[in-house]
């Protein structure tokens, strides 16, 4: 890893580099040296998959009120757990920073093990 001359050897992430259709949620630093990652969603999928999660919280609730057959309630949590999959997949995920401040290479959705 070569360090960043402008900022005393410190790799640190530039929202600015960051596209506009992500949102950084968290930085990981490492705690033996090496890359900070970043964590990042896509704000259209999580904005769609709220939309999603809310139909299904609406239709468990209905479901409720109506004193309907209790079986129809696991409708409403598949839409939600359908909603929250969808909201959190696509590229969000944890990014390592490149020296220049801007995402690198996607790590995954988990946190690895070099940040524990």
């Amino acid at each position: 890893m070569r360090p960043a001359a402008d900022n005393g050897g410190v790799v640190m992430l530039d929202r600015a580099k960051v596209s506009p259709r992500f949102r950084v949620h968290h930085v990981f630093n490492p705690k033996s040296g090496g890359r900070p990652a970043v964590y990042v969603t896509e704000v259209r999928r999580r904005i769609v998959g709220g939309i999603v999660m809310v139909a299904g919280l609406l239709e468990f609730v209905a479901v409720l009120l109506a004193h309907a057959d209790a079986a129809l309630i696991f409708i409403g949590v598949a839409i939600i757990v359908a909603g929250g999959n969808y909201a959190l997949g696509g590229e969000s995920g944890l990014y390592s920073v490149n020296d220049d401040g801007s995402l690198g290479e996607y790590e995954g959705k988990a946190k690895p093990a070099r940040f524990l």
